[in-house]
């Protein structure tokens, strides 16, 4: 009795368990999509809420296809379709896989037009400075003055409404927000982050290369363009460089050359006449 337990443990052992048929239908799934497409990227959802997931999805439609997917079994599709094994390590960062034929930049883009403003919670670390700015709020007088007076806000009460008397940083850069700290900005519903989709490593089979950390600020690029443009207008109209942006400048500038010039010839030829006179 005792040798017959012992050898269906012996059996038991050498058993392998079998695979899930949803697991093998993933799998299956996630080759075909590595397969099909020709950018997979890695991106991570942390701290987006999921209402908000849902509603990318829907923006990505026709676009790129999402999943959520355990590492394992990317592993082995990544594997069975032989293409774009680099990208298993970067799983351990995020859960999100995107697959589109958009190329990595232009996914990236995409992806910086849908994230949204969030409230602060406590521990968050700010990116930048949290600046409360001067002026009456919409907090009625009464506990949250000494709240704000304790985090060291300038307070008084306006209009039977709680004011702001000085602009101040309440959260530095880096620095940790605290419960009070989150409770003020809560209630003056400011939301000082921002969510989304960020990549942080696509493979793009048509260049065979991998990318990590891509990210796209549309707002900020189009500032820094806009301000290169004024700079290198300046610099040409400073030189006297003709071009289509500058003609009106130098036309001006020469216009009014002109005018002053004819005005001191003007000036210096009555001056002589009055000279003649005296002569």
């Amino acid at each position: 009795m005792n040798k017959s337990k012992e050898n269906n443990k012996k059996e038991g052992r050498t058993r392998k368990k079998a695979i899930p048929e949803t697991k093998i239908k993933t799998v299956e799934e996630l080759t075909k999509l590595i397969e099909k497409y020709d950018t997979i990227a890695i991106s991570s959802a942390c701290g987006v809420p999921s209402s908000r997931l849902q509603l990318i999805r829907k923006s990505l439609r026709d676009k790129a296809e999402m999943r959520v997917v355990k590492k394992n079994l990317f592993s082995r599709a990544a594997e069975k379709a032989k293409k774009c094994q680099q990208l298993v390590p970067y799983l351990e960062k995020g859960q999100v896989v995107l697959f589109t034929q958009l190329d990595p930049f232009e996914l990236a883009a995409l992806l910086s037009e849908n994230r949204v403003k969030i409230k602060a919670r406590q521990g968050q670390i700010a990116l930048q400075d949290i600046v409360i700015e001067e002026g009456i709020t919409d907090i009625p007088a009464g506990p949250m003055i000494s709240e704000m007076s304790s985090a060291g806000l300038k307070v008084a009460v306006e209009q039977g409404k709680i004011a702001i008397k000085k602009e101040a940083i309440l959260v530095h850069k880096n620095e940790k927000i605290s419960e009070i700290a989150a409770s003020i900005l809560s209630k003056l519903e400011m939301l000082p982050f921002e969510v989304g989709l960020d990549i942080i490593a696509a493979f793009s089979s048509k260049e065979n290369k991998l990318f990590e950390n891509i990210i796209i600020d549309k707002k900020a690029t189009f500032m820094a363009i806009k301000s290169a443009i004024a700079m290198a207008k300046a610099l040409a109209t400073k030189i006297e460089y003709f071009c289509v942006e500058t003609m009106p400048v130098l036309l001006a500038k020469a216009a009014a050359h002109e005018a002053a010039l004819e005005a001191a010839l003007k000036n210096q030829n009555k001056n002589q006449e009055q000279n003649n006179q005296i002569i």
